[in-house]
């Protein structure tokens, strides 16, 4: 399964309450920037953030905070640590066979 940013929609959210990004960054304590930068997928949420968004919109914050591990999940699959990580479980594997 394909997963979207979790934070995709916000800005529609956004813009369909009459609020712009500073304006939300402003009612929520956050900078500006950052805001835009949750909204184009560039930057991470944490448990702060998701408290502090789902909040203004009366969303589930674990339900986003879960979406946002599954897209993790997903981007991380498709990076270099992961083929790091793959190479690990390989030295790990065959560390146990010659210790067993």
């Amino acid at each position: 399964m394909k997963y979207e940013h979790p934070w995709v929609l916000l800005d529609l959210f956004l813009d369909s309450n009459g609020m712009t990004q500073k304006k939300f960054a402003d009612l929520i304590w956050k900078n500006p920037v950052e805001v835009n930068q949750i909204i184009n997928g560039k930057k991470n949420i944490t448990l702060d953030w998701a408290m502090k968004i789902t909040a203004v919109f009366g969303w589930n914050y674990k339900h986003r905070l879960s979406m946002q591990a599954d897209y993790d999940e997903q981007e991380y699959k498709k990076s270099k640590k992961y083929l790091e990580l793959k190479k690990i479980q390989g030295k790990v594997k065959k560390y146990h066979l010659q210790t067993a």
